[in-house]
């Protein structure tokens, strides 16, 4: 796990590259503070650049970034956890290594015998990596299959830069934070922005499973999928519940034992649910005395799990380290944690993760193993299984479109102007599907009220099906060789629940400690599993939640631990609005009628009956003062102090 950093220039025109290539490393420090290193072509138009962290391999051979001759030169971020297998497979061909057991060297010489394509197929890993290639002029630019890792870039007439975070970009100074409007509809929508759009102007990011191969003599790239679950074709042997189970118990425990590679010691983020204590229980077959963070809310608290994680940890013979959380250091931490989100991620759950990884990091535990993805791809969520219910409904009723409508009048009268509810029935009566993915944050009656800029003549959840979603579920029809709701769902939180908003809560929160994260479920094996099982089978438990997944659990959890009462990882924001986050509720209104980006009544309806939503817009304000007005001085701004407030 790593900082990856490059600058390509059209021509050695006088630019020198190699100070905005120390401050882009200094800017991401902290992925990698054990070791530091620039690579530059001979004639210096390319600069790759590299912060480690330490973890396979710690021989400084195993250093980057990493060359062999002048012809190819590799900077990555990452784990290959196959590479052993793959280091013995170039072996048989004659492939010569130079490290002992470095899967840079596995990936680099990979690239060069088999070739980027061939080379990402047998990959199983997390990476986000750019290797130049003299031999074709060309530099390919690569993010996972599900998007584990980022990559970001931006491109003038003159010099291409990429860097893992936004900020090592904007530290080069050739590129300023400006804040770009078009897509925050999408994040008052989703609590976070889909690949490539990010709310910089020309600043991108990297769509998973994408590569991207830079001509370095017409200085201009093209993009290129290498991955698609659509692509699995349903397979006829998987007859029951039982075959189902059968694999992918398999399948995690090979997941796991790849994860488990690691040349310096491995935790656990435990919460009290059936992921991360399912994955332990497996992991107490093959590891002693594991530490393990649970963030803890007071007993008293709805959302606090620690009685649960400590019932387990001692069941499993695992340490469990107590992190309590409470609205005092939860806001102490606030503006630390969006610091390092860079883009405005709504996930309230960031803090706890920031402060969880805070404490393996004082313990000496530089990777931890979390359970994010089994949610999502198991369709583990009640509100999604309500959703997948409500669609079959209104498919199979004639006059849908038409009842939809006249219920969505009524309801508008009748339930919170803030509900999702009000969604569901707007998209039902014009024919949309109902699932566009896992976030489902502010509907279309509160972001019509927020956007300044919204029209009264815009259909704004049309609008937004237009220009974000109809493509996705489009080419999810067209491409799916075995096309079914629950399906569906688990595709469109690949493409943004999981890459935006799950996945970065975990590298951001745990790198700006220096913490790895591995997420054994999102193992690209099982997804491909999961896309091949027949949909009937998919449905012999419809009525239960990633009911595959709780079976194999309930043989070592328990039965009456798995299936009890699903109550997920939070942050009891919605409780804490008028306590300690009072001022930051001012602060936001006022904010409003300075910069007019939201509609002070749209806030006020929001701070007022939105639950938690009111973290959404109280987190997009610290973004914008911290990145848009000022932008990435040396500490964060004391915003008590500040003259215009």
């Amino acid at each position: 796990m790593c900082g990856i950093a490059g600058i390509i220039l059209r021509e050695n025109d006088g630019f020198e590259p190699v100070v905005p290539m120390e401050k882009m490393l200094n800017k991401i420090a902290h992925r990698g503070p054990d070791g530091s290193g620039v690579w530059e072509s001979e004639n210096q138009r390319l600069l790759l650049g590299h912060k480690r962290l330490s973890i396979v391999d710690l021989n400084e051979k195993a250093g980057q970034p990493l060359s062999l001759s002048s012809d190819y030169a590799i900077t990555f971020n990452g784990e290959i956890y196959n590479h052993q297998e793959l280091r013995k497979e170039l072996e048989i061909c004659n492939v010569g290594f130079v490290t002992d057991h470095s899967d840079t060297e596995v990936l680099l010489n990979g690239f060069v015998y088999w070739g980027i394509d061939k080379l990402l197929a047998k990959l199983n890993g997390m990476f986000a990596f750019a290797i130049y290639d003299r031999k074709k002029n060309n530099v390919v630019v690569c993010r996972d299959r599900v998007g584990i890792k980022s990559v970001y870039f931006s491109q003038d007439a003159d010099k291409f830069i990429f860097c893992s975070e936004i900020k090592g970009i904007l530290a080069t100074e050739c590129i300023h934070a400006i804040f770009d409007d078009a897509n925050l509809d999408e994040y008052l929508l989703n609590r976070s922005l889909a690949a490539p759009n990010t709310l910089f102007k020309n600043i991108y990011k990297l769509q998973p499973a994408t590569y991207i191969t830079f001509d370095l003599d017409t200085f201009d790239f093209f993009k290129t999928v290498y991955w698609n679950p659509l692509d699995v074709p349903e397979d006829e042997s998987i007859r029951s519940q039982k075959d189902v189970e059968e694999k992918l118990f398999e399948l995690i425990d090979s997941s796991l034992d790849y994860r488990l590679n690691a040349d310096v010691p491995i935790g656990m983020f435990l919460s009290g649910g059936i992921d991360s204590n399912y994955l332990l229980s497996r992991l107490s077959n093959k590891r002693s005395g594991i530490k393990c963070f649970n963030a803890s809310f007071g007993e008293d608290n709805e959302f606090d799990e620690s009685s649960s994680a400590k019932y387990m940890a001692d069941k499993f013979g695992a340490n469990l380290i107590d992190v309590p959380i409470n609205e005092k250091n939860y806001l102490q931490a606030l503006e630390d944690v969006i610091y390092f989100q860079e883009e405005p991620i709504s996930a309230p759950v960031c803090v706890p993760v920031f402060l969880l990884s805070e404490a393996a990091k004082k313990h000496n535990i530089p990777v931890v193993l979390a359970g994010e993805g089994s949610d999502e791809l198991f369709i583990g969520y009640q509100n999604w299984l309500l959703i997948r219910r409500a669609q079959k409904i209104v498919r199979s009723l004639p006059f849908a479109r038409t009842l939809s409508k006249l219920t969505r009048n009524v309801a508008i009268k009748l339930i919170n102007e803030t509900s999702p509810i009000h969604d569901l029935l707007d998209r039902a009566s014009k024919g949309l599907p109902l699932f566009w993915g896992g976030a489902m944050d502010m509907n279309y009656i509160s972001r019509s009220r927020l956007l300044v800029n919204a029209s009264s003549d815009v259909d704004q959840n049309s609008e937004l099906y237009d220009k974000k979603i109809r493509g996705r579920f489009e080419n999810y029809e067209l491409q799916s060789k075995n096309s079914s709701d629950s399906r569906w769902m688990a595709y469109a939180d690949l493409q943004q629940r999981l890459p935006e908003l799950m996945l970065p809560r975990l590298d951001r929160m745990g790198m700006a400690h220096s913490i790895e994260g591995r997420v054994p479920f999102l193992d690209h094996r099982i997804i491909e599993f999961i896309f091949s099982v027949p949909e009937k089978v998919m449905l012999e438990q419809s009525h239960t939640g990633k009911s595959a997944l709780k079976s194999i659990a309930a043989k070592t959890l328990g039965k009456d631990f798995v299936y009890r009462r699903k109550k997920g990882f939070q942050a009891p924001v919605s409780d804490w609005k008028d306590g300690l986050f009072k001022p930051w509720v001012e602060l936001l209104v006022l904010f409003s009628e300075r910069t007019s980006i939201f509609n002070v009544d749209g806030v006020n309806a929001i701070v007022e009956h939105g639950g938690r939503r009111y973290f959404t817009l109280v987190n997009f304000m610290i973004w914008y003062l911290i990145f848009i007005e000022n932008v990435l001085k040396d500490k964060l701004p004391n915003l008590k102090s500040w003259d215009q407030y």
